[in-house]
């Protein structure tokens, strides 16, 4: 009994916390304080683990980056509320521009990214990361500016609709880029959630040219749902907060060309003398023993790993899959990952899809999504439930023979 007055005790401490650190108002609902903690543990569980991903794909980094300034801004909104409402900002003090240089600083900074980010993701931009770099000049620009404002109403002000010029901005591309490109339905969400981050601004500038404090906490509370709903969005459709690319990358491989390189041409050339002395049964022996010990389910593995394995160069190891085993090497691991995972749907039914495909060495659910889709032609749901339901066929045949 004691510990569950313990146990209860640390629950409305923890609840009383993030009320009070989390949210401005008192009277706030615990569905409110819910969802604006839960958008700061998605946001910065995000972000660490998109950097932490960072060597397999320099656009994780743009993402974690993103991530982790949201989850900023969405901590120090209270702050922010509580300075905005205050009579002492008439004369503010140097720690109250600081602190709102870098609060709209990192609310201007992944605006500007996000933006850069989203026109590459729907095609209008090649390379995102150089734009991205110089962007993160924005960040010490908008921080001094807060010391040549005369008070802090007209540069929170000033904030706003440098927020709502880069969201609309961001916004008018994705439309263009969608019917453009005639891109997937999937991608209005973006410039959905640019409109919302419009309607965010907005709010927020009124809401700091009379005063209300209510009108500021309602505008900050948009931000978390989006990040909820893009986390539940991405859980049920994967993958299409990516590109191809990416995706190349992470396996160690450069994304394809329409125009091929000095370095395919010459591999063109020196085809017929890549395997030249190689003992092909050696070589299939070994990728035999490598599916046996199930080496594939190691998430991190990449060409030159399985290369080296094999006991041969990149070059030669593109070239045997291509030309043996009719797949390239993201397609030959993901298609072993799959077959694994088929063995564990049915042996192993307690768990559940996302322990599967981590188990099989796929390192999100996208991957795995994607790779269902290509090799099985159907979604992993559909695909747990056809195999269950073949399994459960087959138990009743089998039990219909011993019978009769």
């Amino acid at each position: 009994m004691d510990l569950e007055f313990v146990q209860m005790e640390v629950f409305m401490m923890l609840f009383d916390f993030f009320r009070d650190f989390v949210l401005f108002s008192d009277q706030a609902s615990p569905y409110l304080i819910c969802i604006h903690a839960g958008s700061i543990a998605l946001s910065f569980i995000t972000g660490v683990s998109e950097i932490y991903r960072f060597k397999k794909s320099e656009m994780n980094l743009t993402r974690g980056l993103v991530a982790l300034s949201v989850c900023g801004c969405l901590i120090l909104n209270t702050a922010a509320i509580n300075f905005l409402v205050s009579p002492a900002l008439e004369n503010p003090a140097y720690y109250h521009r600081f602190y709102f240089g870098f609060y709209y600083g990192i609310n201007v900074l992944p605006c500007l990214w996000g933006m850069f980010y989203t026109i590459y993701l729907l095609g209008l931009l090649k390379s995102p990361e150089v734009y991205c770099i110089r962007a993160t000049v924005s960040l010490p620009i908008v921080l001094i500016l807060a010391f040549v404002f005369p008070d802090m109403d007209s540069y929170a002000r000033f904030g706003d609709l440098l927020g709502l010029a880069i969201q609309g901005t961001t916004g008018v591309w994705g439309l263009y880029a969608i019917f453009r490109l005639k891109k997937s339905k999937i991608y209005f969400n973006y410039p959905a959630m640019n409109a919302m981050m419009c309607i965010t601004f907005l709010l927020h500038y009124y809401g700091v040219s009379i005063r209300s404090a209510d009108l500021m906490l309602i505008a900050c509370m948009i931000p978390g749902h989006i990040v909820v709903y893009f986390f539940v969005l991405e859980y049920n459709f994967p993958g299409f907060t990516w590109r191809e690319e990416d995706q190349l990358r992470s396996f160690g491989l450069k994304p394809f060309s329409n125009e091929p390189s000095e370095e395919i041409i010459e591999e063109k050339i020196q085809r017929r003398n890549l395997m030249e002395g190689v003992n092909l049964q050696v070589i299939e022996n070994r990728i035999e023993k490598f599916i046996k010990e199930r080496e594939y389910t190691d998430e991190d593995l990449r060409l030159p790993d399985f290369a080296a394995y094999l006991g041969l160069t990149v070059h030669q190891t593109s070239f045997y899959l291509n030309q043996y085993k009719k797949l390239n090497f993201p397609e030959f691991i993901n298609y072993h990952r799959m077959e694994e995972a088929k063995k564990m749907i049915l042996d192993q039914a307690h768990l559940n899809l996302l322990e599967i495909a981590l188990a099989c060495g796929f390192n999100s659910p996208s991957s795995f999504h994607r790779a269902s889709i290509k090799f099985t032609g159907i979604p992993p749901r559909d695909l747990k439930k056809e195999i269950q339901r073949k399994a459960l066929t087959e138990d009743a045949f089998e039990l219909q023979g011993k019978t009769g």
